[in-house]
């Protein structure tokens, strides 16, 4: 975390990760995620606390994004434009979709 004066002020980290590759802010704006090799944490932006985890079994990461995440300089000077959350069928179409590839797999 920085100060006004862009003086370091906090740091969140995690003791066994060190290979930090992605960072996303949070929809609410309190909360961050972040990545490190095969394990993925969110954090509470005031506390530094991890208030979620979860690893991957089989890869590694090396992006994340959060549907609704306010981007920086995505819109007129200095407003961030968030991005777009899926619309009310798109995540069925995408279960349908899924579904169907693994049922073609059998």
């Amino acid at each position: 975390m920085f100060n006004d004066s862009s003086v370091i002020t906090r740091t969140d980290d995690r003791p066994i990760e060190d290979q930090w590759a992605a960072l996303a802010l949070g929809a609410d704006g309190n909360t961050f995620r972040a990545t490190s090799g095969n394990a993925a944490y969110q954090f509470d932006l005031r506390s530094g606390a991890v208030l979620r985890s979860f690893q991957s079994s089989d890869s590694m990461f090396t992006a994340i994004a959060v549907a609704g995440e306010p981007r920086a300089g995505a819109g007129p000077p200095f407003a961030p434009a968030a991005v777009p959350a899926l619309s009310g069928w798109l995540p069925g179409l995408l279960r349908v979709c899924i579904a169907g590839i693994a049922i073609s797999r059998l």
